[in-house]
């Protein structure tokens, strides 16, 4: 008769028991991955304030955790897309690439402090070292070859048409294949367009609509061709290009003063 008594108290005892270690395992549970959780949820809740405090607390008490540069990068997107703040991205970007310089979120950071520079700050300098480490610390990146074009394009508004052509070359060497080609092949012919070596560039423009006679850029190559010849003084062949565009340029406007530009000049010269 005095079993169930008994039994009912060694329930009672490991319900006890199982309760206090539950409450001990929350209690002794890594702040910091409570805190990581919370920031995870707030990403994917999309709540921009929360994620913004949990990061900040996350870089401010756990630097040196594995998972704060998820925390910096979050905080310079944030700062660069949502609550622009170009200052305030640099400044996080720059700690994921200096503290974690071959972490797993360095390359990106790189690629967003070198397109601040690049087009937000017109620092062009700046954005060559930060494009050229990518180059160098991650050579085998499927995307390499756009950093290429970000190098060489940084180069041709520096003046720099040569060094600009050496990395066009580059990339049509070492990725023959790649979607870039014919605009790098495009761009070596603005650079000596550029520099005024205008046989140079007519040379490189027709041998390209040799080479992509289908290309999307045609239409654009036509008009920069149109535009050498003109400055070459052959208006008979810039008018003829420009008619043929007439329909296919994306700026009718364009079109219409170029060939009216040339047109007067082609009736002073009777």
């Amino acid at each position: 008769m005095n079993r169930i008594p008994l039994l009912r108290s060694c329930l009672l005892a490991a319900a006890g028991f199982f309760i206090c270690a539950l409450a001990l395992a929350v209690c002794t549970k890594d702040p910091a991955d409570v805190l990581f959780q919370e920031f995870e949820s707030a990403c994917i809740s999309g709540n921009t304030g929360n994620i913004q405090s949990l990061a900040k607390e996350m870089v401010a008490h756990y630097p040196t955790d594995a998972r704060t540069p998820v925390a910096l990068f979050e905080l310079g997107r944030i700062s660069k897309y949502i609550r622009p703040n170009p200052e305030k991205a640099v400044e996080y970007f720059r700690r994921i690439v200096y503290s974690y310089p071959m972490g797993e979120y360095t390359y990106s950071a790189l690629l967003e402090l070198g397109d601040l520079y690049h087009r937000h700050y017109r620092d062009y300098e700046r954005a060559l070292v930060h494009y050229q480490r990518m180059v160098d610390l991650f050579p085998d990146r499927p995307d390499t070859a756009l950093i290429r074009y970000k190098i060489s394009d940084c180069y041709i508004r520096q003046g720099n048409y040569e060094q600009a052509r050496v990395e066009l070359e580059n990339l049509i060497k070492l990725d023959p294949k790649s979607g870039l080609y014919a605009r790098a092949y495009f761009e070596i012919g603005k650079s000596f367009h550029l520099e005024g070596n205008l046989g140079k560039a007519i040379s490189i423009y027709l041998d390209f609509l040799r080479k992509f006679p289908d290309h999307d850029l045609v239409p654009e190559v036509k008009f920069s061709l149109a535009s050498a010849y003109e400055e070459d003084g052959a208006l008979d062949e810039a008018l003829q290009i420009i008619q043929e565009i007439e329909h296919a340029y994306q700026n009718p406007k364009v079109i219409t003063l170029t060939r009216d530009r040339i047109m007067k000049r082609k009736s002073r010269k009777r």
